[in-house]
């Protein structure tokens, strides 16, 4: 089960930190909204990451995942990341993604 404090992040892009906010996969288990199934970490460890990925030549990355968060996308995450930098970090999600 997933402990509070925890971060769930699905395979549809979809990541929380609030417990509540997460569905049911058809299985079952713990999901996004729609239902998709995904992974849990716990919270310092996934900001972590996050921060060495950033270093790792990916600029802006923790602002993306932030700005990311509670999103559902049938694409994957990295993919939206790198249209994000492409397009010169917009301040707002676009339109195609929202």
């Amino acid at each position: 089960m997933i402990a509070e404090g925890d971060v769930w992040y699905g395979i549809c892009s979809y990541w929380t930190d609030d417990l509540t906010k997460l569905g049911r996969s058809v299985s079952g288990l713990p999901g996004c909204p729609n239902g998709h199934v995904g992974f849990e970490i716990d919270a310092p460890s996934w900001w972590a990451d996050a921060e060495r990925y950033e270093n790792d030549g990916h600029p802006r990355y923790v602002e993306f995942l932030k700005r990311k968060k509670e999103f559902c996308s049938p694409q994957a995450f990295i993919k939206l990341y790198d249209d994000w930098v492409r397009v010169g970090f917009p301040p707002h999600v676009p339109p195609r993604y929202a």
